[in-house]
């Protein structure tokens, strides 16, 4: 399967073209799916979902799911919602999903979208 960005805003997946509201960063292509990471930076801050910005796609262009909130360590708690969306999408070489946020890598199921795995890294 291929996918091709067509412009800023829209990935075609399959037959189908995908279109986001901001302009999309990247994206990873699994055996059966599309991961998409868009840029979050031109939401409001008060947006409840501005964070949340990875989806995931079947090869047939339908949505799968909506990456959880990043977790992050702030003061020496955990903080389960920020509003900073996450700044990096790959596969690592060990075959895991990585996305970051303020330095904090996380693991990513890419069934789910859940986080596996949260670290800071600093």
């Amino acid at each position: 399967m291929t996918v091709r960005q067509i412009d800023e805003n829209t990935v075609r997946i399959g037959d189908k073209a995908v279109t986001f509201n901001m302009p999309i960063r990247e994206f990873l292509e699994l055996s059966d799916r599309v991961l998409i990471r868009v840029k979050s930076y031109g939401l409001p801050e008060t947006d409840p979902d501005r964070a949340r910005n990875i989806f995931a796609y079947d090869l047939e262009g339908n949505a799968l799911w909506r990456v959880e909130d990043a977790r992050v360590m702030v003061g020496g708690r955990t903080v389960d919602k920020v509003s900073q969306g996450y700044t990096d999408l790959h596969r690592g070489d060990d075959g895991k999903i990585y996305a970051w946020v303020l330095d904090h890598r996380h693991v990513l199921d890419p069934e789910t979208g859940k986080i596996l795995e949260a670290e800071y890294m600093r």
